[in-house]
């Protein structure tokens, strides 16, 4: 799990922000398999619950493998939190890389 915010634009020149905490799953066999361009879609809504500005969003993840150039791996991003009132959807562009990583289950072994 990652925790995050985000500033969000759309269309109407609305601004979304929210402080969320944010899963993504994917086929990947591992994190590093996910190195390279891929795209997000999805979309978000935020409004009051029971008193509380509650946020909630989702994507469907498609992202290329740098070692095998035809190859894709696809998942999906749950994210909840709190945020400002709005609604949104929207395609994203993505390029990652990654420089560390850590298993955080195996620093307390």
């Amino acid at each position: 799990m990652t925790i995050g915010g985000k500033t969000r634009y759309f269309q109407t020149k609305a601004e979304m922000n929210t402080i969320d905490a944010y899963e993504t799953i994917t086929n990947a066999p591992d994190i590093y398999a996910l190195e390279d361009d891929g795209i997000n879609i999805g979309g978000a809504v935020a409004g009051e619950v029971l008193g509380i500005l509650a946020y909630a969003g989702g994507d469907i993840v498609i992202a290329g493998d740098v070692n095998s150039p035809d190859k894709d791996y696809y998942g999906v991003t749950g994210a909840i939190g709190v945020g400002t009132e709005g609604k949104e959807i929207h395609i994203e562009m993505f390029h990652t890389k990654t420089d560390w990583s850590t298993n955080i289950s195996d620093l307390f072994k």
